[in-house]
């Protein structure tokens, strides 16, 4: 891949983030959804940043389960 498509994916990856942390303080914004998205763009540019998000304490559980079995849990 090249650095441009990387790139793109890396910034894209940072908004999503910013929006799931949003969503995580607004009733009425998802969060899960552009947690997903952050995590497929951080698997496409920076496996470190796929990383962090996938073992972070409170959102890494979900998008683990979201990985492994295409769904995620109702809570």
């Amino acid at each position: 891949m090249n650095g441009t498509r990387r790139a793109f994916y890396f910034a894209l990856g940072w908004v999503m983030v910013a929006l799931g942390f949003i969503g995580a303080l607004l009733p009425v914004m998802p969060t899960t959804i552009f947690l997903i998205i952050a995590a497929w763009c951080f698997g496409r540019s920076s496996p470190r940043f796929e990383k962090w998000l996938l073992e972070h304490p409170v959102f890494g559980p979900t998008l683990v389960q979201w990985q492994r079995h295409g769904a995620i849990p109702l809570r």
